[in-house]
């Protein structure tokens, strides 16, 4: 009787695909319901703690919550264009981007990228990578990234900060050269972060994953990327919105050109971001670590940078100060700073550097990363073309690197008001 019942309960498993780490067949990709966030300028800085379980964007219904902390804007940011309610969509041209997005990228059991072979080369999208990085995912990221990417799982809400969400397009610790533009990130940027984990967060290193499935994983969340980017892109861009009426009509002449078009747009970035003089250029390191006077120096300039003064005696001058600021920003050193909206519409505060809690990497080349490029996402600025002199950068980097650790502030006569 057991072995009969242990077969039943077998053929049953099959039967709904549990033998099996892949999606269901019937799993489709939905077309998204929550805003998009058309600018992060949403409201002015709030000093609101970050509480995990709240999406201020999760819906344009939870803007009605008077604890939401758009509440009081929400009359005014649909009409001002800094959300679009892609769920003003009819019915009928909801179901035709659904019908062309799953045609250009297949299913969560059989997702597919239908762009150039040289493209899909470049960014190893071929359907084996995807189908495997696809099972991959569904056991070890789905339960916080979600089905399409979204950053919206299961655990989401119990998470903070709150997990990546793909769908624009935006990453925010990468090696990319940022300071003409906001690009896709290279597959070695997504690769690290999978195998190391973003300190500070819920996300964990996953060392112990197979370098060949880390391979995948990166091509299956590029596939989930590059499909949010183009959904996003189009309802941004192929629908306007009508204030008096409320809702979305279609602008383009073809729906399916416009989703055509703008995945040949996203792929071509996140392929063009992969080419090596995309990456920033890290000038080579000018100071003898074992010399200490000279590192005290290069931490005093950086000291003089961060606050935006300059200093004759250090070399210094006043343009330089003036456009590096940093506590413009990361107030009293961070520990003050503001809570802003990011470009997912969530809350975000610039870094308390004197925590040592470097989530894009505690290397001294992390470091000279964001201060080069920025986190274009999160509102960080670029300082590789205003501060052009490597230099400086690198006295940045020391001084990061010295902040949160008080005998190494001593030693460097550095006080923190």
């Amino acid at each position: 009787m057991k072995k009969l019942l242990f077969v039943v309960l077998a053929l049953a498993a099959g039967a709904a695909g549990c033998d099996s780490d892949s999606y269901s067949p019937a799993i489709r990709y939905p077309v998204r319901t929550d805003p998009l966030v058309l600018d992060k300028n949403l409201a002015d800085e709030r000093v609101d703690p970050v509480r995990p379980g709240v999406f201020p964007i999760f819906a344009a219904k939870d803007l009605n919550d008077p604890f939401n902390p758009l509440h009081a804007k929400r009359a005014t940011l649909f009409k001002e264009k800094k959300l679009r309610d892609p769920n003003l969509l009819s019915k009928k041209d909801r179901h035709d981007l659904e019908v062309i997005l799953v045609q250009l990228f297949g299913t969560p059991a059989r997702p597919v990228v239908r762009v150039d072979t040289d493209i899909k080369e470049t960014l190893k999208l071929d359907d084996e990578s995807l189908v495997e990085g696809s099972a991959l995912y569904r056991v070890h990221c789905l339960h916080c990234h979600g089905v399409p990417g979204d950053g919206r799982g299961p655990t989401s809400r119990w998470v903070n900060p709150h997990p990546r969400d793909y769908r624009q397009g935006l990453f925010k610790f990468m090696s990319v050269d940022q300071t003409t533009g906001a690009k896709p990130p290279r597959r070695d940027d997504l690769k690290r972060v999978i195998h190391q984990g973003v300190e500070g967060t819920a996300m964990p290193p996953f060392a112990l994953l197979r370098d060949v499935d880390v391979e995948r994983l990166v091509s299956y969340v590029t596939h989930l990327s590059i499909r949010g980017k183009v959904e996003f892109d189009t309802i941004r861009n192929a629908f306007d919105y009508d204030a008096e009426k409320n809702t979305l009509t279609l602008s383009a002449e073809s729906l399916d050109e416009a989703v055509d078009g703008y995945l040949k747009l996203t792929a071509k970035a996140w392929a063009d971001s992969q080419k090596n003089d995309k990456a920033i250029s890290v000038a080579p390191y000018p100071f003898d670590d074992n010399n200490l006077d000279q590192i005290k120096v290069s931490v005093q300039r950086g000291f003089q940078l961060f606050k935006g003064e300059g200093s004759e005696k250090l070399g210094i001058t006043k343009e330089e100060a003036k456009a590096a600021n940093c506590v413009s920003c990361h107030k009293d050193f961070g520990r003050q700073a503001m809570f802003k909206f990011d470009d997912w519409g969530t809350l975000t505060k610039p870094r308390d550097l004197t925590q040592g809690v470097y989530r894009g990497g505690r290397r001294p080349v992390d470091v000279y990363y964001r201060i080069h490029s920025g986190i274009q996402p999160s509102g960080m600025t670029s300082f590789g073309n205003v501060l052009p002199n490597p230099e400086r950068i690198w006295d940045l980097v020391n001084f990061v690197k010295t902040m949160p650790y008080p005998a190494m502030r001593k030693k460097f006569d550095v006080v923190l008001d």
